[in-house]
């Protein structure tokens, strides 16, 4: 369930990156948002936030690739493959928005 603080503006959802054609428009049909085929798709549309629930050895890059264009992002448990990679998303710099 989306949360809204005041003074926010009203989160809305996006869409999903989802890799397969057939998967893509049942994800569309059920939760009635776009899926786009790739996150750099997903992330043209000009979304603030992402959640990040992939498998886990790619939570690095996608990580890096939304922080690199000042998105926020929610990492799933665990937060990267190794400590090294963790540690680098959490001490990366954003960009500004």
């Amino acid at each position: 369930m989306p949360v809204s603080c005041r003074g926010c503006r009203r989160p809305r959802w996006s869409g999903s990156s989802i890799r397969w054609p057939r998967h893509r428009s049942r994800a569309t049909e059920l939760a009635g948002c776009r899926a786009f085929a790739g996150l750099d798709e997903l992330l043209a549309e000009g979304v603030d936030a992402v959640t990040i629930a992939a498998p886990t050895h790619l939570h690095h890059e996608v990580a890096l690739a939304c922080i690199a264009r000042g998105i926020h992002i929610l990492v799933e448990k665990p937060i990267a493959s190794t400590v090294e990679e963790g540690r680098d998303i959490v001490a990366r710099p954003a960009a500004p928005a």
